[in-house]
């Protein structure tokens, strides 16, 4: 089951032969390794120190090598496709094959083929977990065609809708700003604004291959196949300039059991399960000086636990639904 998956990651990890984690890897997963042995074997009421774990991500990315403050989404992109590269069960890909315009293909037989030509290339404990397919639908205002596609994916990255944005208040001037979007807004809603239909007009009209030229449209995005391990990533932090970022500080609600997703699937799709909150990542602070932390729940004693830095604290068997600090929320399959 996907739950099982998930808490016995480490022992799944403890499987894999290291020597054949060497030659033509990363390093990643070896390092990750590891690390959850050394945290298996840990003293209580002591931390170990993930230098060489570390030094094998900024070796793939880096970026990372400095001490500046870093997006924690895009360091787990990082982290999830380097443990994919290094645990691929495909060793020789397939020679790459231009996709051929059909729309009379049935979705259904076009969604499964799209999905195993994704695992002919792609195939790891990682995408076990994590890969789902999302299908994205654009609807030509001229002729009226939908044309669709689909693309795999590792975590959703939803928008916090809200009416226009007022800045909080600061004793000092940066280009990193705090904003306030309204009291607070649900985790449903976060995925509505994902799903909601968008324009395409202007200098974004949509090329339509019916047409010959290129057209105003409407688009929209739908998923198709749900993965056992939902990743879902609140988009707090956005541009406004060159040099101006912003982040949001919207207080989110979401559920800490039976998250249901059935109204953002894709008629294609297989029922979607219910889904159980297992960990959190929290932002904490603002752009400048920001901290990241995380909420884990302990499957063996049915409590959440705190994690900040080398401290660790024994919090309760529910965990905050609502608040402005959660970043990255880690749902899986609810057996």
């Amino acid at each position: 089951a996907g739950r099982d998956g998930v808490w016995n990651f480490s022992q799944a990890m403890n499987k894999i032969d290291k020597a054949s984690l060497g030659v033509g890897t990363s390093g990643v997963a070896a390092s990750f390794l590891d690390l959850l042995t050394q945290l298996h074997q840990v003293k209580e009421y002591s931390a170990i120190s993930p230098t060489e774990f570390r030094d094998s991500i900024t070796a793939k990315a880096s970026y990372f090598a400095d001490d500046d403050q870093h997006d924690c989404q895009e360091f787990l992109r990082v982290l999830l496709d380097a443990l994919h590269d290094d645990l691929n069960r495909v060793k020789v890909k397939p020679p790459h094959v231009e996709e051929k315009d059909d729309d009379d293909e049935p979705e259904e037989q076009k969604a499964a083929r799209l999905w195993q030509k994704q695992l002919s290339h792609s195939d790891s404990p990682v995408t076990d977990l994590f890969c789902g397919q999302l299908k994205s639908n654009v609807r030509c205002h001229s002729c009226s065609t939908v044309f669709t596609c689909y693309d795999a994916f590792m975590d959703l990255s939803l928008p916090i809708p809200a009416a226009s944005p007022k800045p909080m208040s600061s004793s000092f001037t940066s280009p990193f700003k705090s904003f306030s979007r309204g009291d607070s807004c649900t985790l449903e809603d976060c995925l509505r604004a994902f799903t909601t239909e968008e324009e395409l007009c202007g200098d974004e009209q949509y090329y339509c291959r019916k047409c010959k030229s290129h057209q105003s449209a409407t688009k929209w995005l739908q998923i198709n196949r749900f993965p056992k391990v939902l990743v879902l990533h609140l988009k707090r932090f956005s541009w406004t300039g060159m040099w101006s970022r912003n982040k949001l500080t919207t207080p989110v609600e979401f559920p800490q059991y039976n998250l249901d997703m059935v109204d953002f699937g894709s008629k294609e799709a297989i029922q979607p399960p219910l889904y159980n909150l297992f960990a959190i990542s929290h932002h904490m602070g603002g752009l400048g000086g920001g901290h990241y932390t995380a909420s884990c729940l302990n499957e063996g004693d049915g409590y959440w636990y705190d994690y900040n830095d080398q401290f660790v604290k024994k919090a309760a068997q529910t965990v905050s639904t609502s608040t402005a600090s959660a970043y990255i929320l880690f749902y899986v399959e609810a057996s």
